[in-house]
């Protein structure tokens, strides 16, 4: 595809709908490199080719599938981006990513973490999360290293949506592997509003009767503050309690000083000395 001095990336976004806070980040990201890379000068293509600038595409996906459908179909045949970034959140990034491969068109999945996605066959997706199975390896054996009697896991999650069951599926594996017991995994109405009508704080006494030793509770975002707020004041029941939301900023507003002691998956820490196969380094 030639280019005339302008790269176009494209990106549907949640501006609107029950993931706009994650939908706004991924957009503020974006404008983020568009404008550092223009301010250098623009970026090459290929070696010897002339510095060319960066245009950034976005529409409101309103977090629905079909509208990030229709979104995703417009900047590609209407817009005509050189470059397409997936929106944020499983659901939303398989969608994309089923009209990208249509018209055999590369999608950066920066916002789907679903092993789900990668097992359709597709051939025109190039994913940059950690998959959702691996979002909490290594989990157990540092609680094994730390405490050699830990033996019970639990695990509380969301009943739809891809990307809670293929976390809770890599803790289960992990487990069975190390020898750890599973004690219960039970499920809840998370809600198109990512809080839905489960009542957080009769699932939060229930898991600590059951007290395992480590808690992993994932949902949607919302689902997991609501769950966090009500496991605050039980959380002596347990050795360690796993909530997926717990990095984000958005778990610490909600939580203030109490979000100390919650555990968490970071896709990136400055100081993790991770080894790389190419590309920058971690710092």
């Amino acid at each position: 595809m030639p280019f005339a001095g302008v790269i176009k990336a494209g990106i549907p976004v949640s501006l609107t709908g029950q993931f706009q806070v994650q939908g706004r980040q991924a957009l503020t990201g974006m404008q983020a490199w568009v404008d550092d890379v223009n301010r250098a000068g623009g970026i090459f293509v290929k070696p010897g080719s002339a510095k060319l600038s960066l245009e950034l595409v976005y529409h409101d996906d309103a977090s629905v599938i079909r509208q990030v459908r229709m979104v995703t179909e417009r900047l590609i045949t209407q817009d005509g981006v050189d470059l397409l970034f997936g929106p944020y959140s499983s659901v939303l990034a398989s969608a994309s990513a089923s009209v990208a491969e249509e018209h055999h068109r590369l999608m950066w999945n920066q916002g789907g973490a679903s092993d789900d996605i990668y097992q359709r066959g597709y051939r025109y997706v190039v994913g940059i999360l950690t998959p959702a199975t691996q979002y909490l390896a290594g989990l157990l054996p540092m609680i094994r290293l730390t405490d050699e009697k830990a033996a019970s896991v639990g695990i509380v999650r969301a009943s739809t949506g891809a990307f809670p069951k293929a976390v809770s599926l890599g803790v289960e594996a992990e487990a069975e592997s190390l020898g750890f017991r599973l004690d219960f995994v039970e499920e809840f109405e998370a809600g198109g509003d990512g809080k839905g009508k489960t009542d957080f704080v009769s699932l939060a006494r229930k898991v600590a009767r059951a007290a395992p030793d480590v808690l992993v509770a994932v949902g949607r975002i919302g689902n997991d503050i609501s769950l966090a707020r009500c496991l605050v004041d039980h959380r002596r029941s347990f050795k360690a309690v796993v909530v997926v939301a717990t990095p984000i900023q958005q778990f610490k507003d909600a939580l203030g000083a109490d979000a100390d002691g919650f555990l968490g998956p970071s896709q990136w820490e400055a100081v993790a000395p991770y080894p790389q196969d190419h590309g920058p380094s971690t710092r």
